[in-house]
């Protein structure tokens, strides 16, 4: 799985730096522009390993695809913030899908990841919709960027389900 997310980085036209390291988060730093992974991850699960770096690298493609939405700053634990997290794990996961790499603890570890997330959203009805056209637009860069798009969307909803 981590060959399959690290040919996709080799093709996106994103500058993608990564560190691994001592501490248990990982994340992507807007400011410094690196992505941070816990040296533990490496003896993990691949698929978890994979799945971990790919939301890590759609935050990365947030800041240099999308600049305007890279200078959104929302305080953690905001609702902006919270809807930026769940867009990219949905993301994440719909790439690690179309790159084959399925895995059912991956997808109930996302799963768990957005509802922690959604309730940070609270009640705001239309953060479902802006993150869903969110994630949305992440997986088409990525796909279209990489040089493979999605050739029929009706596949792309066998491989979801």
């Amino acid at each position: 799985p981590l060959d399959a997310v690290e040919r996709l980085i080799s093709r996106l036209p994103v500058p993608i730096s990564l560190r691994y390291g001592a501490g248990a988060t990982p994340f992507f730093s807007i400011s410094k522009d690196y992505i941070h992974l816990p040296d533990s991850l490496r003896d993990g699960p691949p698929t978890t390993h994979a799945k971990t770096l790919l939301h890590e690298v759609l935050h990365a493609v947030l800041k240099h695809a999308h600049p305007a939405s890279a200078g959104e700053r929302h305080a953690f634990g905001t609702p902006g913030y919270a809807c930026r997290e769940v867009a990219t794990e949905t993301a994440s996961l719909w790439v690690a899908s179309w790159l084959q790499i399925n895995d059912p603890e991956m997808t109930r570890a996302s799963a768990a990841y957005c509802l922690n997330w959604m309730d940070a959203i609270g009640e705001d009805r239309k953060a479902l919709f802006v993150l869903s056209r969110r994630a949305q637009l992440l997986f088409d860069w990525i796909a279209s960027a990489s040089g493979n798009p999605v050739s029929d969307a009706s596949d792309m909803e066998q491989e979801m389900t």
